[in-house]
């Protein structure tokens, strides 16, 4: 369904040459991201292009995909060897409705933004 749709669409954004984290994928829940890290490495079987669920593994090698919980995704970003956002052709947020109906998570994805993204 969508999930497919979405990640075919971002799939066809990433430049497999560059090593560098390029679609980053926001979820409410830890069953999201398992199952929306499934169904990219499907889509992406056959490709060069690499994918982590951040929440799952809690490491990062600037895999081409990375789908993450919000929290698991700042502590990666504050933390020691942080994230290389600087690639970012494009970022899902996943049910939108929940982070942007929510004061706290709206202000995560705005800082998210605000230090790690605008400069795109």
């Amino acid at each position: 369904g969508k999930t497919g749709a979405f990640a075919i669409g971002t799939t066809l954004r990433i430049d497999p040459t560059i090593p560098k984290t390029q679609v980053l994928v926001l979820c409410h829940i830890r069953e999201l991201s398992n199952q929306i890290a499934d169904v990219y490495e499907k889509v992406n079987k056959f490709s060069k292009i690499t994918v982590n669920n951040l929440t799952k593994t809690g490491k990062h090698k600037d895999e081409h995909v990375v789908t993450s919980c919000m929290g698991t995704l700042e502590n990666k970003l504050k933390g020691k060897g942080s994230m290389d956002l600087s690639q970012i052709r494009c970022v899902v947020i996943d049910e939108a409705d929940f982070f942007f109906g929510d004061d706290k998570n709206l202000k995560c994805l705005q800082n998210i933004h605000k230090k790690y993204l605008s400069q795109h």
